[in-house]
């Protein structure tokens, strides 16, 4: 049943969305991609435009990364920010908007406030320091949440000349996530 259950999952994210033209008469986006990770136990939608990493952004391993997507291409290479995706930050340009979903295991046992209704720009976000390779201005939006039994990282990075649409299509990428339990 559970493998009929994630094929009905598949069939039915896999299919693209396209976005419908705003009531200004501007043209349509780009159809959205869905993509299903059964084995992680995730599945993601994303704009058309936007590319979603091949390989993980990190190399750590708890809390082990499930995607990183954005605007830019997004290539691995070596950082000394491992533990904050480096790599997608090191990516970015100034206009570029990338986020990465980690998930935490059980190894601290710390309790992570429930998953919000919608995602959004978060009260604390704050300008992203040295080191990381974000171009200077980015904002980093930092959010822990847990669902069911799992928990999770997510940090958006918002480029200082990002279009204001895609720092809103940020926020609807992470409401497309859902989590299989357990």
């Amino acid at each position: 049943m559970k493998v009929f259950g994630i094929l009905i999952l598949t069939l039915a994210v896999g299919c693209a969305e396209r976005e419908h033209p705003a009531p200004d008469g501007r043209a349509p986006a780009a159809a959205w991609i869905s993509y299903v990770d059964a084995t992680m136990g995730y599945s993601i939608r994303y704009p058309g435009s936007w590319q979603r990493a091949t390989e993980p952004m990190s190399r750590i391993t708890d809390p082990w990364e499930l995607v990183s997507i954005g605007t830019a291409p997004l290539r691995w290479q070596h950082t000394d920010c491992e533990a904050f995706a480096g790599a997608a930050a090191s990516s970015m340009r100034a206009r570029d908007v990338v986020l990465t979903v980690w998930e935490r295991g059980d190894s601290d046992g710390a309790a992570f406030p429930a998953r919000p209704p919608r995602f959004g720009p978060v009260a604390d976000a704050r300008p992203a320091g040295p080191g990381c390779g974000e171009p200077r201005g980015t904002v980093i939006h930092w959010r822990d949440f847990g669902t069911g039994d799992r928990r999770f990282h997510t940090l958006v990075r918002i480029g200082p000349d990002a279009a204001a649409q895609d720092a809103a299509r940020a926020w609807r990428v992470l409401d497309s996530l859902e989590i299989t339990p357990g």
